[in-house]
């Protein structure tokens, strides 16, 4: 067997996490655009678990390279509302939380 670890060491990454108010708060099913110039990172959030006998928290990972900040970040909520989050650092886990 083998065990697979993906690692971004020195290398740009952002984490982002969304909460939002009602029964879905960790908002499952967003879609999350992350922009580094004309460049899209897209991410589905789901339920924290990607494959059989695995899971997660309820966030996403992307990888940026040399990145040191990112352009813009475009979240579609599960209800279809956008919003849009600009100059953004790298190396951090970011909440986002939904305005009411």
């Amino acid at each position: 067997s083998r065990i697979l670890m993906a690692r971004c060491g020195a290398r740009a990454w952002t984490k982002i996490r969304l909460e939002q108010s009602g029964a879905n708060r960790h908002a499952i099913g967003a879609v999350i655009d992350v922009y580094v110039g004309e460049m899209r990172h897209r991410r589905w959030l789901s339920a924290g678990s990607v494959s059989m006998f695995s899971g997660g928290p309820p966030e996403v990972h992307v990888g940026l390279g040399d990145i040191e900040r990112i352009t813009r970040v475009e979240v579609r909520w599960p209800d279809g509302r956008q919003t849009v989050h600009s100059d953004l650092p790298t190396r951090r886990l970011l909440t986002v939380i939904r305005p009411d």
